[in-house]
């Protein structure tokens, strides 16, 4: 489970197929997250990512 670093919901991403650098939206509060790693799942906001 990831929280979201804006809102601070929960955002569930069993099922989904994600690749590293992929970009995603918080369903809550539609912050762009970028995934930065895949084992374990980590989300940062995109704007973070340099």
């Amino acid at each position: 489970m990831n929280i979201c670093p804006e809102c601070e919901s929960e955002i569930e991403l069993g099922g989904y197929d994600l690749d590293l650098n992929e970009t995603i939206h918080c369903p809550e509060c539609s912050l762009e997250l970028k995934v930065v790693s895949l084992d374990p799942v980590k989300l940062v906001a995109a704007g973070d990512v340099d």
